[in-house]
């Protein structure tokens, strides 16, 4: 059982593609794009179990005028039309369950009223993608939780800069939009830095950067129907019983919330209590899913229950790594012992 995300950086950092039966299951474009990589790479899926409740049509409606205008929506009718052509889709799947002893064997789904089971050898999921804000986070920048992204993102002015003086975001980090507006955004932000270090004029700046935003604004058109139509249901994002939250520590979900009723408000309490987000990750997979379970036991919001308290590293450093770093250049030789 993986994440699509990882089944499409395997495919694409080191050609590996899956054998055996492979299910995909979810919402969100990127496990469309995945599954029509897959497709063309020769890998026969078995099944795509979409999410999507039908409940999320009527929010997204309001937007389908700016999405009908974009460029996802003549991309998204031709990968649709792709995948669903060659592989069994089933929609409205309101539950889900990995079967298997000491490997996955079969997945089981139910909608409307009924279950069914698929053998599978690979089980790729996916509910949707959020900024990766451990940096910006261990740096100490403000972030503030947006309820269309269902996220936690970095504050940040219309230049990308944030609450740190010095301190720009630009692309997915600042929040979901795409390639297109990453690029835009970096343009934004580049022109920014160069007025900063005095390599640009403040009217030159000021002169460059309508086209960007108008760009930007493009690029972004028709996002906010993709934001609502695909918003992850509840039961998928907060769940319940043995499913485990915290893949490093192995916590399930009735241990997390058994150790919540006990008081334990925040992540960072949970954290020294059970801790969850200690592993390699560093709560990269599990942080927001105990942000929102926090939040549903106490009755209040995700900005409220907050964050986990990030340090550097950021990312796990191997030792090789470590003593491959060159010494500041402060650093003084340590004296030769006798």
């Amino acid at each position: 059982v993986m994440g699509a995300g990882a089944g499409q950086v395997l495919l694409k950092s080191a050609g590996l593609v899956p054998s055996g039966r492979v299910v995909l299951a979810g919402l969100g474009p990127l496990l469309y794009l995945v599954a029509a990589q897959y497709l063309r790479a020769g890998v026969a899926i078995a099944a795509l179990l979409e999410t999507t409740p039908r409940g999320n049509r009527w929010p997204a409606a309001a937007h389908l005028p700016a999405f009908l205008a974009s460029d996802y929506y003549a991309k998204g009718r031709r990968l649709l039309a792709e995948v669903r052509r060659r592989v069994r889709w089933v929609g409205l799947v309101e539950t889900l369950r990995a079967e298997g002893s000491d490997r996955l064997e079969a997945v089981a789904f139910g909608r409307a009223g009924e279950r069914e089971t698929i053998p599978a050898d690979l089980l790729l999921l996916h509910q949707g993608v959020v900024p990766n804000v451990n940096l910006a986070m261990a740096a100490g920048c403000a972030h503030e939780w947006d309820e269309a992204q269902l996220c936690f993102v970095p504050v940040v002015d219309a230049w990308g800069e944030s609450s740190l003086p010095g301190i720009a975001i630009a692309g997915d980090g600042a929040g979901i939009g795409g390639a297109g507006s990453a690029e835009h955004r970096g343009r934004l932000a580049a022109l920014a830095a160069a007025h900063a270090l005095g390599r640009l004029s403040s009217a030159r700046r000021d002169w460059e950067a309508p086209r960007h935003r108008r760009a930007l604004a493009r690029a972004l058109r028709g996002r906010g129907f993709l934001d609502r139509l695909y918003r992850p249901p509840d039961a998928f994002r907060r769940p319940s019983g043995e499913t485990i939250v915290c893949r490093c520590e192995e916590l399930t979900a009735a241990t997390l919330v058994e150790t919540a009723r006990q008081g334990q408000g925040s992540p960072n309490q949970l954290k020294a209590f059970r801790r969850p987000g200690m592993g390699p990750c560093q709560g990269r997979f599990c942080g927001l899913t105990v942000t929102e379970m926090l939040a549903e036991e106490h009755g209040t919001t995700p900005q409220e229950v907050g964050y986990y308290r990030l340090r550097p590293p950021v990312k796990p450093l191997s030792l090789a790594e470590l003593s491959a770093l060159s010494a500041p250049p402060s650093a003084t030789a340590p004296e030769a012992g006798p």
